[in-house]
């Protein structure tokens, strides 16, 4: 996959690039943004497991690429590119020779049929098919990778599971699993089109949002083909069938700011498995955590509303889990799990701080006090176990 990771590197240099070239007035940028008209998205197929559209002119617009060519990623980037393909630097040096149309968006989707069939797919708008044609075959020099000029479209083979297609209107670049299909499934995608793309999706077509930076849908009617025995054994456990688990999904999108990512996430769920999931989360959180998460290397923070009450029924309903759940809380920690219920509100939050060459962030976690009483109780029986060690008024430290 090293040929079609490049790739992605070539093109993220030149979406980087373009953004300190040429500036588009307000009214061309905004063109930028998807719509169910995008002819691009015909070619994506209504039953893809996941979809994702990028705003790539919004998003270069926005960004600091002075700062951007200081980031180790980048500096990584272009190292790796001087050594292993020293005549691809022309593209930082002018970035329209990519043959891209980086006025129009990015769609990236999967499709899987099976668990063991996984197919990948990333979409460009193609401005000048000799250039782009050229720099795939330039990617792919030591390799000897070719582009073979077909009737009706170019074909590269970047790997054995990575291929790039492409005509003068648009460039498909695929990986999957199946090598002896993906060629044939990457002419279809383009030059046939879906018969129903995913713009004929029902869910899609209710929360498209493509006037953000980025959005992506997911359906999860993929989960009936996953499960195996013990999954079915636990779905039965919850009262849900394998149709429960077609009609749900996520839409998840988001916008740069002001340095920041700011992102929704709805899900959509079906009756019956909603009425499950109430039992693990509460409808909305009413606690603001922001003064407890401190701001400095902040990489991302999450909050969520548990009920506790719920998933402590749950644990009732699973006998095998009750048993080992109790008898580990009150013997070994000599707490009650109802007592741990009534000592916490539910809401908490997670959230991962680090600099921009972290690799591993640290994680801080915060959960509402419910019961004050009860909480410094459970807490003075924890520090009798040994379990809390006091090191600062109020601060302590934890051993397993």
């Amino acid at each position: 996959m090293r040929n079609v990771n490049l790739i992605f590197v070539l093109v993220l240099s030149v979406f980087l690039l373009n953004s300190c070239s040429d500036r588009n007035s307000r009214s061309e940028r905004l063109m930028g943004s998807a719509n169910l008209n995008d002819a691009t998205l015909a070619y994506v197929p209504a039953d893809a497991n996941t979809v994702t559209t990028v705003n790539v002119q919004s998003i270069m617009d926005k960004m600091d690429f002075d700062a951007v060519k200081d980031m180790e990623f980048y500096q990584d980037a272009k190292k790796e590119m001087e050594q292993k393909n020293p005549e691809l630097v022309y593209l930082m040096e002018d970035p329209k020779n990519s043959g891209i149309d980086l006025s129009k968006n990015m769609y990236m989707f999967t499709d899987m049929s099976s668990k063991d069939d996984l197919f990948m797919a990333s979409m460009l708008t193609i401005k000048d098919k000799s250039k782009f044609a050229a720099m795939i075959q330039k990617s792919g020099k030591e390799e000897g990778i070719e582009v073979e000029e077909k009737p009706e479209y170019s074909y590269a083979k970047t790997s054995s599971k990575s291929a790039v297609i492409f005509n003068d209107k648009i460039a498909v670049m695929g990986a999957g699993e199946n090598e002896a299909e993906l060629e044939a499934k990457l002419v279809n995608i383009l030059t046939n089109k879906p018969s129903k793309s995913i713009t004929s999706n029902k869910k899609f077509k209710e929360n498209f949002k493509g006037s953000h930076d980025f959005y992506s849908f997911q359906s999860f009617d993929v989960a009936e083909k996953m499960l195996d025995g013990q999954s079915e054994e636990m779905l039965e456990a919850l009262g849900l069938t394998k149709e429960d688990l077609k009609g749900n999904n996520m839409a998840m999108y988001g916008d740069f700011k002001d340095g920041k990512v700011e992102a929704i996430s709805e899900m959509h769920l079906n009756k019956n498995v909603k009425e499950v999931f109430s039992a693990v989360v509460k409808s909305k959180i009413s606690t603001d955590f922001s003064k407890y998460i401190p701001s400095e290397n902040l990489m991302g923070a999450a909050t969520m509303a548990l009920n506790l009450k719920g998933i402590n029924t749950l644990i009732n309903e699973q006998l095998g889990v009750a048993q080992g759940a109790d008898f580990y809380m009150n013997n070994m920690l000599d707490i009650s799990r109802y007592d741990l219920v009534k000592a916490f509100d539910g809401d908490a939050f997670m959230a991962a701080y680090g600099d921009d060459n972290s690799k591993n962030p640290e994680m801080l976690a915060g959960l509402k006090i419910g019961d004050k009483k009860l909480f410094n109780q459970l807490m003075d029986k924890l520090k009798k176990k040994g379990v809390l060690s006091e090191i600062d008024k109020n601060v302590y430290s934890v051993r397993f």
